[in-house]
């Protein structure tokens, strides 16, 4: 479990959380991460196998993040309210 929620972090942390394999749970709300200035970074996080929550509320990601979830298969819990996505996901396959 790794709770980093309200710290400022940008999308550079993508990178270092992706070697944390047994992760299970991921708090990265309310920070600066936007998905775009590191276009690799949520290919990282989809190294993530083993997570079952990931809360990115609060941050400014767009659709385009949801396609590097696809890999994450034990995914239960799924939080992305107040970014800047657009439309309605009614589901994401692989979640």
């Amino acid at each position: 479990m790794l709770d980093l929620k309200y710290n400022y972090l940008n999308d550079s942390i993508l990178l270092s959380l992706s070697e944390l394999s047994s992760l299970r749970y991921l708090d990265l709300s309310y920070n600066r991460i936007e998905g775009s200035s590191h276009s690799r970074g949520f290919q990282w996080i989809s190294r993530l196998t083993k997570l079952e929550t990931l809360v990115l509320s609060g941050n400014s990601l767009k659709n385009s993040v949801l396609l590097h979830m696809r890999n994450l298969s034990f995914l239960k819990n799924l939080r992305l309210s107040d970014n800047h996505l657009e439309g309605r996901v009614l589901h994401i396959q692989g979640l």
